[in-house]
């Protein structure tokens, strides 16, 4: 009899914390969606709200964001802005375009899993960052798997953070072997090259090195991550095309191991400001002694900046897939040049346009959100937009450079800006129009090409 009593009370007990569950899992995501319409919907922010609801910081940007005029009396929310139009393929390419998808129909049942795969990843990134308390979840689950020292990673996991052995808190991302993507986007650039030898335009194609050495590194390189590899074979199709390139690997692995690393972020994917910095002196270097551009490289060297410094400021995309619990925060520096420049800064589809110092390229707004919301890196040039274009009116020179690139040369391009006369920067993820057509409107001497390899036909048709 009293067993049975006991039983009841577990049962009441366990039904009544499975209750309470339920309830504080629906009162959170009421706060959240509440927090969504009355903060970022409306604007409003009191006492009152910032006691019952959450990511009220978060969402009051949001709102201000899309509300508020720049400077320059843009809105500072993203505007649609039409590049296709502005910069229209011909017409053959556009019939080539209207055939290749008529095409792409017959992709085998492989291809379209691929595909879909690859949607629905970045669909679930997005709409994950909605979930409320998300990170508090993650950590939680984070903190057990340390506890119970399950640490593993399948090997089909790749895009899966993992730390480097040997080496506590950098944290690096897998990237699988594809040579067959590698020779064909080597064909794909040679074509590309091609049109800019018709039109009398320089070209460089930049290779980046990536957080794992070849020659630091090599219980993993070409192990388990191929990117190195795939970046070997990618140049050496290059070189049979004779395709100018600079592969920056080359003088960042003279350093020692710990000094290798330390160019990257622990907790990010990107490498550090200052290393952007040294990258873009090298690349300058390197184009003067290819083309006698007598670019004045000295405005770059470090003793040019003042160094503000951010210190357990920045967690990266890596450091938030394994959380706070795992990774400790990198710390952050903004630089800032000594000298003044005069320098016309425009974002399209920002609606920026504005002039002054180095610091207009800057958006430290986003140094007002919390760890898990805020991208550090970003900082640098407004994160990836489809279009800047960059006039320094203090330069010596009368460079136009046309640099076509990913998040990776966000930073970079900025010290880039202040050696040349006009710097254009294109991201093909996010342009839509010809960049063919960009390259006729805008005349630039110079054409720079830097992204990884692993990217696909779009990055490297640059039609």
């Amino acid at each position: 009899m009293e067993n049975t009593s006991n039983r009841k009370w577990t049962t009441r007990v366990m039904v009544l914390c499975g209750v309470m569950i339920v309830v504080l899992c629906f009162l959170t995501f009421f706060r959240h969606m509440a927090s969504i319409v009355i903060v970022r919907q409306l604007g409003i922010d009191n006492a009152m709200v910032r006691a019952t609801l959450i990511d009220v910081d978060k969402y009051l940007k949001d709102y201000k964001r899309k509300h508020t005029k720049n400077s320059d009396g843009g809105n500072s929310e993203n505007q649609k802005i039409n590049f296709k139009e502005l910069y229209p393929f011909p017409v053959d390419e556009a019939n080539s375009k209207q055939s290749n998808s008529k095409q792409s129909k017959t992709f085998s049942l492989y291809q379209w899993n691929n595909m879909a795969k690859a949607s629905l990843s970045k669909r679930w990134e997005r709409q994950s960052t909605i979930i409320p308390l998300k990170s508090n979840f993650i950590e939680i689950s984070k903190a057990y798997n340390l506890m119970t020292d399950w640490n593993l990673t399948a090997p089909q996991a790749y895009n899966a953070v993992i730390e480097m052995p040997d080496c506590k808190n950098y944290w690096i991302t897998l990237s699988p072997r594809n040579h067959a993507l590698a020779i064909k986007n080597a064909a794909l650039l040679n074509d590309f090259n091609n049109y800019l030898k018709k039109n009398n335009i320089h070209f460089m194609y930049i290779q980046q090195p990536s957080k794992v050495s070849k020659v630091w590194d090599k219980n993993i390189d070409g192990i388990t991550d191929f990117k190195n590899e795939t970046a070997d074979i990618f140049l050496d199709e290059l070189k049979k095309y004779d395709v100018p390139f600079i592969d920056l690997r080359d003088e960042f692995n003279k350093l020692t191991r710990e000094e290798y690393h330390n160019l990257f972020f622990n907790t990010d994917h990107h490498w550090k400001p200052d290393t952007a910095r040294q990258a873009a002196k090298l690349v300058f270097q390197q184009l003067n002694r290819c083309y006698d551009f007598n670019i004045d490289t000295s405005c770059i060297d470090k003793e040019k900046f003042t160094e503000e410094i951010y210190e357990n400021h920045f967690l990266g995309s890596q450091g938030k897939k394994v959380t706070l619990t795992l990774a400790k925060p990198d710390d952050f520096s903004l630089y800032y040049p000594k000298d003044k420049y005069k320098i016309h800064y425009v974002i399209p589809d920002l609606s920026i346009d504005k002039t002054g110092n180095m610091e207009i390229m800057y958006e430290m707004s986003i140094l007002d959100e919390g760890i898990y919301n805020r991208n550090d890196y970003g900082i640098y040039g407004y994160s990836d937009r489809p279009l800047i274009q960059i006039e320094n009116e203090s330069a010596n020179n009368n460079h136009r450079l046309l640099l076509i690139k990913d998040s990776f040369t966000n930073a970079e391009a900025i010290f880039m800006s202040l050696a040349v006369r006009r710097i254009d920067i294109i991201d093909p993820r996010d342009f839509d129009g010809s960049i063919r057509t960009f390259i006729e409107k805008e005349k630039p001497d110079m054409v720079i090409v830097q992204y990884y390899t692993n990217y696909g036909e779009k990055q490297f048709s640059l039609k």
